[in-house]
């Protein structure tokens, strides 16, 4: 009985693992084509997975505290390939999160490049605008 439910929840958290390493490729996408609504919706839809995702941790846990060191062993020796699964599952979610993370800093780094050259121009501007009476320009008259 114990073995079988150990089993239905190992399987779950697989499904949870697959849904959320979908998720987190469409994220990817999203991020690539630029979308940003997506990439937030996404993102909400990875924090539900996730916290389902801990939830069912804390069922695994509860299942393997009660059973005996050998007992525990003997259903993790069972499991052994899905819990592999699991692992390689969680390993490239966390390849392609880093990916997404890595993509986001450079493009918000690449925004506010942009955003300093546009404060450059805007002050280089003024200092060629016409003047008010009172008030020199920024830029030298030998320049």
């Amino acid at each position: 009985m114990a073995n079988e439910t150990f089993q239905s929840a190992l399987n779950s958290a697989n499904a949870l693992y697959k849904d959320l390493f979908t998720k987190i490729k469409r994220q990817r996408n999203a991020i690539d084509l630029e979308n940003d609504e997506k990439v937030l919706a996404i993102i909400e839809e990875k924090d539900r997975s996730i916290e389902a995702l801990g939830e069912m941790d804390k069922k695994i846990r509860s299942l393997l505290d009660p059973l005996d060191s050998l007992a525990r062993e003997a259903l993790l020796n069972e499991s052994q390939s899905l819990l592999e699964e699991n692992e390689q599952l969680l390993k490239s979610i966390i390849e392609l999160e880093e990916h997404c993370t890595q993509t986001l800093f450079k493009k918000r780094h690449d925004v506010f490049q942009r955003m300093k050259g546009v404060q450059q121009g805007k002050s280089m501007l003024q200092g060629y605008s016409r003047t008010l009476p009172g008030k020199r320009p920024r830029i030298s008259k030998n320049i």
